[in-house]
């Protein structure tokens, strides 16, 4: 049996989609998530990079270590300027995130006026082990 080019990529098209769209909303883990994401930008907005290390998930400490997270979150808050506004312009609650084992996972995504640009940061939180949200992927864009 001949399998069609455009059936194959349809079938990968929707095997991609079913793994990265949304799960039944949770509003609950959707604001536990938001308030993590939120007391945890505090810290980076108050340039206090090694604390902000120490709140991420253990998934992500595991790719990048403390020194090298807080040069790379310096040079792009350097790049962008200090924060001016944040308001929170979407969360969805999935329960997969590609790369990432399956969970609760609250994706935030902001639209932030920094004192040189304007910028969309998107903030991953997933539920840990320990029952704390926790950050496990940081975006400025």
């Amino acid at each position: 049996m001949r399998i069609r080019p455009q059936l194959l990529v349809l079938v990968l098209l929707f095997t991609v989609l079913a793994a990265v769209c949304p799960a039944t909303a949770d509003p609950a883990s959707e604001k536990a998530g938001t308030e993590a994401a939120q007391k945890w930008l505090g810290l980076i907005d108050a340039k206090q990079y090694a604390q902000s290390w120490n709140e991420i998930a253990p998934i992500m400490k595991q790719s990048i270590d403390a020194q090298n997270w807080a040069n790379a979150v310096g040079s792009v808050r350097t790049m962008v300027g200090a924060m001016e506004s944040r308001a929170v312009k979407s969360t969805t609650f999935m329960t997969q995130v590609p790369g990432s084992p399956k969970g609760k996972y609250v994706v935030i995504i902001y639209d932030t006026k920094f004192a040189k640009r304007a910028a969309t940061e998107t903030v991953t939180v997933m539920l840990c082990p320990d029952k704390a949200w926790r950050v496990a992927g940081y975006y400025v864009r």
